[in-house]
């Protein structure tokens, strides 16, 4: 992620500076490095511009959820996970799309 299309994805949001950098859980100043060009910008918030940008939940949510669902804490199993976000959603799991 560049330093313009940090800015065009704050923009595109209508977040102000102090706006977007609650929403990435940084500092205002910190932000304002990543927009301006004065550090680079860490693939880990790049990402969570995307996830912010499709309205993927925050992550303590989708932790919360792994921990009330007794099924999964049964198997805590990558193959059993993925097999999961496949089935329909039934209102008990988040949807992936």
């Amino acid at each position: 992620m560049t330093s313009s299309s940090l800015l065009a994805w704050r923009k595109r949001l209508g977040f102000n500076k102090t706006e977007a950098a609650a929403a990435l859980g940084i500092s205002r100043n910190g932000y304002h490095a990543y927009e301006t060009g004065e550090h680079q910008i860490p693939l880990h918030i790049g990402l969570a511009c995307a996830a912010i940008a499709f309205g993927l939940p925050p992550i303590s949510e989708v932790v919360a959820w792994i921990s009330d669902d007794r099924e999964f804490r049964s198997r805590r199993s990558l193959t059993w996970l993925k097999h999961q976000w496949a089935r329909p959603s039934t209102g008990r799991r988040p949807s992936p799309s």
